[in-house]
């Protein structure tokens, strides 16, 4: 219980006036550099078989998954406003049977619907009904491989019976996706098909107060694609969203990478291109992350549901909202070894608690903040990442990360002050599954999700442990421009 026993000796020095041996960092907060959104932190379901990277996906399609689990519909609850996204590869696979008509109808003479991939108007229902029980907001991937080739345009048949059924039932959807990953199809034809898409949403929503979003192109990192696919659509997007994992579940040496800057860095440095595009090509829209987790090919067990990977999802949530992305979806809420949620019970992964923290602390301001050190074990490379958000109500919420797995900073903050509400997360280990608040285990009982409650900052300098992660809520500071 070393981390424990760490962050419980900290707060004993601090009371008796010792004095603790840290190395000396500087965190600066200062000017408003971006802004975010209510409903950032989000999450989303795929459509994986039951036989891909068994037991990973086994029950966790979105057909499939229990959506009136009492524990699953807590924790989506404790997510919202987040947006659920449904997408994923196989959702370019989905046909949906309108009118109890059959899939095979559907899809078109000659073809035959893998029953896995049949969408029923009443499982359609049950995705619904979850969103609007929770309170996310439902954004759907819709099929775009309904064409001759990769050169052709979209065959819209079964989409306009699908938004027709959607709008007769009264159905709320947030927002529709059009194709995921699909860097293969022609960016001028999936321009020209977003613009078809949009025209029928238009016509569909025309006499309602408001419509579904437009969100897309869903795809890798790809700057040249994302320049073409902009150039032609970026005009009718309300959301630019992009994909973007840095590596592979495949990789045993994932844990070790995660703990470093380098790894961390490539979160933005991977999407740059695509960022750029979106600010000259489509500025007016939002931009998410559309899909994301610390590693693709579903993740790797033991790593992307423990705690070592809530240092990239951190240090991810404040990347993002640095560069004015208005949502994270997280792959997965549910499904593979990268759930926000254990595939198994439906608990909490360690990652869902930060997701936590920084949906119920932080509002849309995004302020500057640098952090400066030393003694960093990281290839000379200083391990301590600062963020800083003002708070959802008042007050600057600052995210302090520490990767180092040996090295403790006391960080002198400039910029802020006041009295403080702390939320630090630690654990035994890099690979527990059940983290600690403030030195307490935070186990959720039933369908109730735990109360993450502060305690009361000291003042002065903070102490960040080796591997620490701290939500840092200075209350009564005033928010710059906010």
């Amino acid at each position: 219980k070393k981390n424990s026993a760490m962050l419980h000796s900290v707060a004993l020095l601090a009371l008796t006036g010792a004095v603790w041996a840290a190395n000396p960092a500087t965190v600066s907060v200062g000017s408003p550099i971006a802004t975010t959104a209510k409903g950032f932190v989000s999450a989303n379901f795929d459509w994986h078989k039951d036989s891909e990277e068994v037991p990973l996906w086994i029950n966790m399609s979105v057909i499939k998954i229990d959506l009136t689990s009492p524990t699953l519909l807590a924790a989506g609850k404790a997510l919202a406003p987040g947006h659920l996204r449904i997408g994923g590869s196989e959702g370019d696979k989905i046909i949906y049977n309108v009118d109890n008509k059959g899939c095979d109808y559907w899809a078109g003479p000659g073809q035959t619907v893998d029953p896995a991939f049949c969408l029923s108007m009443s499982k359609w229902a049950e995705i619904v009904a979850f969103a609007q029980n929770t309170g996310l907001r439902l954004v759907f991937g819709l099929n775009a491989m309904v064409r001759k080739d990769d050169h052709s345009p979209l065959n819209f048949t079964n989409h306009a019976a699908f938004l027709a059924h959607i709008r007769a039932e009264n159905q709320p959807v947030y927002g529709f996706e059009l194709g995921n990953e699909l860097p293969k199809v022609d960016p001028k034809v999936m321009g020209q098909d977003y613009i078809t898409l949009r025209g029928m949403i238009d016509s569909t929503w025309k006499d309602t107060p408001s419509k579904p979003l437009l969100c897309g192109s869903d795809n890798n990192p790809d700057p040249s694609y994302s320049h073409t696919f902009l150039s032609v659509a970026g005009a009718v997007l309300d959301v630019f969203t992009y994909h973007n994992y840095i590596d592979t579940g495949l990789d045993k040496d994932l844990a070790t990478k995660i703990m470093t800057t380098s790894y961390l860095d490539q979160q933005y440095l991977r999407a740059k291109g695509d960022i750029d595009n979106w600010i000259s090509l489509a500025r007016h829209a939002e931009i998410w992350l559309g899909e994301g987790a610390a590693a693709w090919h579903s993740g790797r067990e033991n790593v992307t549901n423990r705690f070592v990977s809530s240092f990239w999802y951190a240090d991810t949530l404040g990347q993002l909202t640095a560069h004015n992305h208005s949502a994270f979806c997280r792959q997965t809420l549910l499904g593979g070894a990268y759930g926000l949620l254990d595939r198994i019970t439906y608990l909490p992964n360690p990652d869902f608690y930060v997701g936590l923290l920084w949906g119920q602390l932080t509002g849309s301001t995004v302020l500057n903040a640098t952090a400066q050190a030393s003694g960093s074990s990281d290839q000379g490379t200083h391990t301590l990442r600062a963020y800083a958000v003002c708070g959802a109500q008042h007050g600057v919420v600052l995210l302090l990360i520490n990767i180092d797995k040996h090295v403790t900073y006391s960080v002198s903050v400039q910029g802020l002050a006041g009295p403080r509400e702390d939320y630090v997360l630690s654990a035994d280990s890099l690979d527990d599954q059940i983290i600690r608040l403030n030195g307490n285990s935070i186990v959720m009982s039933g369908s109730s999700v735990p109360e993450l409650k502060p305690s009361a900052g000291s003042g002065g300098a903070i102490t960040m442990a080796p591997t620490t992660i701290g939500f840092f809520h200075f209350t009564s500071q005033a928010c710059p421009g906010g």
